[in-house]
């Protein structure tokens, strides 16, 4: 709990009912609250008849509650004159005219169980004051509907979400990532109704008896090709976490992929790495991994999920799930080096494709780049779509402008459509690519993924498979990034 206000004595009378407030919510008696509230104004009067008058800054006040050891402690932090700690005043009882600079020092000893200074550098000082609580509560807040029914019990319905739920599912987005979900429509109820209304999301949710969203997935519509859908957009309330609501709304969301009528012949899926919870969810949709895309974004919040911390960025497992075979054979140009694996990734999914490892000798004046940069979440993919004879020059002043940008992970993305350049694989790893697997562009589109990453280091220990495919995909990935550090 924060409280920000002015240095000016005038408004001591806010921080004093602030901290009045704090003590009497936690079950502080009228002594302790008189004592701490008392020692806060000391040291807040202290603080502001000292600062500069001619500086703007705020005075802050944080409020901590230590559950473990039963005590409120208080931190006013401010950017005045710094303290002598080694020559702050001493009051004496026995001596009080001669030691009456010393006094308000004495009370906030005398008042608190721990009074402290600390000097946090250019962020200027923190005065600690700890009080403890004798009968120390936190009262109970009021259980919403959902929290107060147990979840086996409470019975729901499975339907494919209508316009006006955008709202319901916002709101289930934020109990589920609060707000580090990476797909940010969800967050905007106008928005998300838009997507619904005009069926490029197609929304499956569960309802309690009270008509509340309590689980949800979606099938997101590509927005290059409507025959593509990406499933994903998994979302729980953490009291419904152990119910079978979202296995059911995953079956409910796959039959409706395989009805013709729906238009959809291939679902692809983004899913994380940090545990294999939506790994395990999809094996059962015959889900095929294609690519490894590393360091997409920060890793999302699940809430009342206990994870081990981890320091790197998120990495997602591109896979994909035919509904339908596609009608034509697609014809994939590829470098030597990954021919192999790539027929192998591409038979397991099952869809019908040639891989050639023809190269063009006959490149344009010009390259065609196509940049797309994700600012929140410092991620840029670049697309080639043809190779022209100065690609490489042209590539490594993008990748330069980017780093310079700050960006930590640039995804390149190559057309498969026409031959490639010779030895391109040789020339992307002495830029610090490293190939990452194959995505689709259509449903008979391809494109390689190759990956650049700017002054970071991956711990693939970190990114969590469950099926073998997936498996070996990471450890060809591994031997290449490994490759990069040789260059």
């Amino acid at each position: 709990m924060n409280l920000r206000t002015i240095y000016q004595i005038e408004a001591i009378p806010i921080i004093r009912n602030f901290i009045f407030s704090i003590c009497e919510f936690y079950g502080a008696n009228e002594k302790e609250k008189n004592e701490l509230t008392l020692a806060v104004e000391e040291a807040a009067e202290h603080i502001i008849e000292n600062f500069p008058s001619d500086e703007k800054e705020l005075f802050e006040v944080k409020v901590k509650i230590k559950k473990d050891k039963q005590l409120i402690q208080v931190i006013l932090k401010n950017k005045g004159i710094p303290i002598d700690e080694k020559n702050i005043p001493q009051y004496t009882p026995e001596n009080p005219e001669n030691s009456i600079d010393g006094l308000k020092f004495f009370l906030i000893k005398k008042l608190t169980d721990n009074f402290e200074f600390i000097n946090c550098g250019n962020d200027g000082w923190q005065t600690i004051l700890d009080k403890k609580i004798s009968n120390f509560n936190i009262p109970r807040t009021k259980k919403s509907y959902i929290e107060s029914n147990n979840k086996e019990k409470s019975k729901f319905n499975i339907s494919v979400a209508i316009p006006d739920d955008s709202y319901k599912i916002t709101k289930l987005a934020y109990h589920t990532y609060r707000y580090t979900y990476t797909k940010t429509s969800f967050y905007y109820p106008e928005i998300l109704k838009e997507h619904l209304e005009e069926r490029n999301i197609i929304s499956f949710v569960a309802k309690n008896e009270e008509d509340e969203v309590i689980a949800h997935s979606a099938l997101i519509r590509s927005p290059e090709c409507r025959e593509i859908a990406e499933a994903g957009a998994l979302m729980t309330h953490p009291t419904y976490r152990h119910s079978t609501a979202l296995i059911r709304i995953a079956k409910k969301l796959y039959n409706y992929a395989l009805q013709k009528d729906n238009n959809i012949v291939i679902l692809e899926s983004n899913l994380v790495t940090t545990h294999t919870g939506s790994q395990r969810l999809t094996k059962h949709f015959k889900f095929c991994p294609l690519a490894l895309k590393l360091s997409v974004h920060e890793k999302a919040k699940f809430i009342n999920i206990k994870e081990q911390t981890a320091n790197q960025r998120e990495s997602l497992l591109y896979s994909i799930s035919l509904t339908q075979k596609p009608k034509t054979e697609s014809v994939l140009y590829v470098p030597k080096e990954h021919q192999i694996i790539i027929k192998n990734l591409i038979q397991h999914s099952g869809l019908p494709a040639l891989v050639k490892k023809e190269y063009n000798k006959h490149l344009k004046r010009k390259t065609e780049f196509l940049i797309k940069k994700d600012n929140r979440a410092m991620l840029t993919t670049i697309i080639i779509k043809k190779f022209g004879i100065h690609w490489q020059k042209e590539l490594k002043n993008i990748i330069k402008d980017l780093c310079i940008k700050n960006f930590k992970t640039i995804h390149l993305k190559i057309f498969t459509d026409n031959p490639l350049p010779w030895n391109i694989d040789e020339s992307l790893l002495n830029l610090k690519f490293f190939f990452s697997g194959i995505c689709l562009r259509t449903i008979s589109n391809f494109t390689l993924l190759y990956t650049y990453l700017n002054n970071q280091n991956i711990d693939f220990n970190e990114i969590n498979l469950f099926e073998n495919k997936a498996i070996e995909l990471k450890n060809y990935v591994q031997q290449y990034y490994n490759l990069v550090d040789l260059i």
